[in-house]
């Protein structure tokens, strides 16, 4: 568990820089961000994540490709 805790702290620095989430949008790799919310389900911090993919799509709100994508992979 604690390598999972670790992991998310590495991708909460990202996603605070930006990086995070423009490397998803830019490549377009929901599978990416699929495995990120199962981590964030198993260390119990599922309300964060709901608050990180709703940032991103507030974010990119103007890119529907975007939206249709986390949709059809359930984030």
């Amino acid at each position: 568990m604690s390598d999972q805790k670790d992991i998310i702290k590495s991708l909460e620095k990202l996603g605070k820089l930006g990086i995070l989430t423009d490397i998803a949008i830019l490549e377009n790799q929901s599978h990416y961000l699929q495995e990120i919310k199962r981590i964030y389900e198993q260390i119990g911090q599922v309300d964060l994540w709901q608050e990180l993919i709703q940032n991103l799509r507030s974010k990119y709100r103007r890119f529907s490709a975007l939206n249709d994508e986390l949709n059809k992979a359930n984030l």
